[in-house]
């Protein structure tokens, strides 16, 4: 029963998961045709095409893309004229992996297991030895 509900929480745990990052490419699908066209029609300032980027993730769903975006716009809205601003902390690798992939939740559900697979060693156990008699060597052999 023990490895049923280990069992049954890991598969939850997966299908949740999977729907969240499903939902996180149909956002990105609904957006790079108009950011596609946003890149051909646009001729202008930095500023005017984060405008027009920021107009197109105004529209979009609750999402991870639109949180780090919002970051972004955010920290360049309010910079120097002559400042420049690394896009690494924002959208860089470690950044897009650690919010794309959702890693708290992985990290979590990998504690979860380890510890519920630990509980079930020492419950294991203690089942198993709890008939033991040891005052008795030839119920032992």
């Amino acid at each position: 029963m023990f490895l049923y509900f280990q069992l049954t929480l890991f598969l939850a745990m997966a299908i949740w998961q999977f729907m969240r990052i499903q939902r996180e490419i149909a956002v990105m699908n609904q957006l790079k045709p108009k950011l596609l066209e946003l890149n051909r029609s646009v001729d202008g300032s930095a500023y005017e095409i984060d405008q027009a980027i920021n107009d197109l993730f105004v529209q979009a769903k609750k999402s991870k893309y639109k949180e780090l975006w919002e970051r972004y716009y955010n920290r360049v809205s309010q910079k120097n004229e002559d400042e420049r601003i690394n896009v690494e902390p924002f959208f860089g690798f470690d950044v897009m992996y650690h919010h794309m992939g959702y890693r708290t939740l992985m990290d979590m559900g990998a504690g979860i297991h380890v510890s519920l697979g630990v509980l079930g060693t020492f419950v294991g156990l203690s089942v198993g030895l709890a008939e033991l008699h040891i005052g008795n060597t030839e119920a032992l052999r």
